[in-house]
């Protein structure tokens, strides 16, 4: 049981949403003054998150660019499997980036490729990151470098 802080009522803690940083794990407002709030603040809301969008439009949109999304893609990724995940520097990958793919010498489109896929218990680090352009990276996908040479043979 708990205490809703706006309608001060004693309900069960079902009736509160999920608050992880709370120091009982629940919202101090139940779920229908919430409801509430959010109901009667909605353009307020929006007009706020408008304003903020078109002050820090340059921020936000560097956030969002491809490599950002890449790299969170492959943390996560590499977290769900406990790999390990390695701190990357933006040097690193930049001369990483710099360079031709290590599979064909290409240097049109490059991507960074896990020499040992994450999927098959490869960290995402530096050491087992390289080079590699877009039709090879695609095309190796989840495989090893000898499994990967031995079907594009055939």
């Amino acid at each position: 049981m708990k205490v809703c802080r706006k309608c001060k009522v004693e309900l069960e803690t079902s009736e509160f949403n999920k608050n992880s940083a709370a120091p009982d794990g629940l919202y101090p407002r139940c779920k229908k003054c919430l409801a509430k709030y959010r109901q009667q603040n909605r353009q307020r809301t929006s007009d706020y998150k408008r304003e903020y969008y078109l002050n820090n439009r340059e921020e936000i949109m560097s956030k969002r660019t491809s490599e950002r999304k890449i790299l969170h893609t492959s943390n996560r990724r590499a977290k769900s499997k406990s790999n390990g995940v390695y701190a990357l520097t933006e040097k690193e990958l930049r001369k990483l980036r710099d360079k031709e793919c290590v599979y064909c010498g290409s240097s049109h489109k490059i991507e960074l490729d896990h020499v040992i896929p994450i999927s098959r218990g490869g960290t995402h680090g530096i050491g087992n990151l390289v080079p590699s352009c877009m039709k090879c990276n695609r095309s190796k996908s989840s495989k090893f470098i000898t499994e990967w040479r031995y079907s594009s043979l055939k």
